[in-house]
């Protein structure tokens, strides 16, 4: 009953405060172009594949401190990991200004908002991390109150931004802005009343986190490769225009995603807290992960088959409606996806980091392949079958070594007989 109480308290709010840009459809498809909507994409891209560089990939091995270290020692990773980011972040825009003195944009972002990228994407990085420590210390209504506060306060900006004063794109992201400079601002008292300001840089645990992140950085920027390289790509083979059709689709297809990270927000703080007793917990631990993906699919077949249809109908202009076909490719990738990152979850917290390096390195190879192969061919559906097709291969692959490999491992380290 626990675990049912805190789902339905990350969860839905997850769901509603990652939701924002799908309740936005019915009025940002009136009122933006399909070139809007690709700058939109191409923009989102960006500033994801800017928030993993600058935190090396570090954000989930800092999550793991949590459940291992005291309060001393915890605020002082933190303060070492503040210190990281800032200063990658200073590093990541001073090579942003250099590049765009000798091009016009940026992947088709316009230079104006391109120079901004690193800051915002820093932004962004410093508001999911503050989101994840309340996940992480089961603090559902600090996490409510901040997720909901950024959700109503960029919903109203980005409505009067673009419906009022006709902003267009720039509205759509002046919203955000704000929004995150908000949240960010206010969580200041949050932290300071954590004692996650209060701890010294530690050059050790500047290595530690810097040595065991690597790989890590590896697996988060396979995450943005596999999730937005499409977008690149179908910009440079077919042009803006389609990439806005793709951003429709991947935008409809996402819902799966949405109920995947708010299902794994809960589930995988309770690996954490229930791996090391693997032996006595197997069991609870085998009923959490068929929860989950009974969960995950039942989300996406009811997508598939009924949503889709109702969204596009009543939700989306009709000059978006060569999306449809391609979100049921990214909606059962997405699914794979979920089975990934629910058993990496124990390769995380075990610091497999040799493993996770690997099969990152493999998702990489194999969706930049598959994209530069089938984008050509196939056209923008080309984008959801190399998508599908690399998180099948990365969803089976974990699952698959986690139960000949990893799994093994476990039972004997914590002396259980197989």
């Amino acid at each position: 009953m626990k675990v049912f109480k805190s789902v339905s308290v990350f969860a839905v709010v997850s769901i509603i405060s990652s939701g924002i840009s799908f309740l936005l459809l019915p009025i940002l498809t009136k009122y933006l172009s399909k070139e809007d909507y690709g700058i939109l994409s191409l923009f989102n891209a960006s500033t994801r594949f800017f928030s993993i560089l600058i935190s090396l990939g570090i954000t989930s091995i800092l999550m793991t401190k949590i459940f291992k270290n005291d309060k001393l020692s915890l605020s002082s990773y933190f303060k070492t990991y503040y210190f990281l980011i800032l200063l990658n972040c200073f590093i990541v825009s001073v090579f942003t200004v250099i590049s765009l003195l000798f091009f016009d944009d940026f992947f088709g972002i316009p230079k104006k908002i391109a120079l901004f990228i690193p800051l915002i994407s820093l932004g962004l990085l410093f508001y999911e991390l503050i989101l994840s420590i309340m996940v992480y210390k089961r603090q559902a209504f600090n996490y409510a109150i901040t997720a909901l506060s950024k959700f109503g306060l960029e919903i109203l900006l980005t409505l009067f931004f673009v419906v009022f004063l006709f902003y267009n794109w720039e509205g759509r992201v002046g919203g955000l802005i704000i929004a995150i400079i908000f949240v960010n601002v206010i969580s200041l008292r949050y932290l300071k009343k954590e004692k996650l300001l209060n701890g010294k840089f530690d050059i050790t645990k500047l290595k530690e986190m810097v040595f065991f992140g690597a790989p890590f950085l590896m697996y988060e920027f396979s995450t943005i490769v596999l999730n937005l390289s499409d977008r690149y790509f179908i910009e440079h083979f077919l042009g803006i225009s389609e990439t806005g059709i793709y951003g429709i689709s991947s935008l409809v297809g996402s819902l799966v995603l949405m109920g995947l990270v708010a299902l794994l927000n809960v589930f995988r703080p309770l690996i954490y807290a229930k791996i090391s007793s693997y032996g006595q917990e197997k069991n609870t631990l085998k009923f959490f992960s068929i929860q989950y993906l009974t969960a995950i699919l039942i989300i996406t077949l009811f997508l598939v088959v009924v949503l889709n249809k109702i969204i596009f109908l009543y939700f989306i202009d009709n000059k978006f409606f060569a999306s449809q076909e391609i979100v049921w490719t990214i909606a059962f990738g997405f699914f794979f996806w979920g089975l990934h990152s629910f058993y990496l979850s124990y390769f995380i917290f075990e610091r497999q980091t040799k493993t996770i390096f690997i099969i990152s390195i493999f998702n990489i190879f194999l969706n930049l392949t598959l994209n530069y192969i089938l984008i050509p061919k196939f056209g923008t559906i080309g984008a959801g079958y190399a998508t599908l097709a690399t998180y099948v291969f990365g969803g089976i692959t974990v699952y698959l070594i986690f139960i000949f490999r990893l799994k093994p491992q476990l039972l004997v380290k914590y002396n259980i007989k197989v």
